[in-house]
């Protein structure tokens, strides 16, 4: 599910939905328990779904560009 969401973000059509995903999917993962992921490679290291640094980076630049908007 996070690769598909991150896979969005480098789409044309999907930049301009970009902040609301990016909040609505940390929203979510805050539902179900999940930390925070990080940029210090540990959430790369327990992700089930083995999703790599990069794709996390990608996450929480977008979630920072969203808050910033708000």
């Amino acid at each position: 599910m996070l690769k598909l969401f991150l896979d969005l973000f480098t789409r044309t059509q999907g930049k301009v939905e970009a902040a609301r995903r990016a909040k609505a999917m940390l929203a979510r993962m805050d539902e179900l328990g999940f930390g925070n992921c990080t940029n210090t490679r540990a959430c790369e290291a327990e992700c089930p779904k083995c999703v790599s640094i990069s794709n996390i980076a990608r996450l929480n630049r977008e979630f920072l560009k969203a808050k910033m908007k708000d």
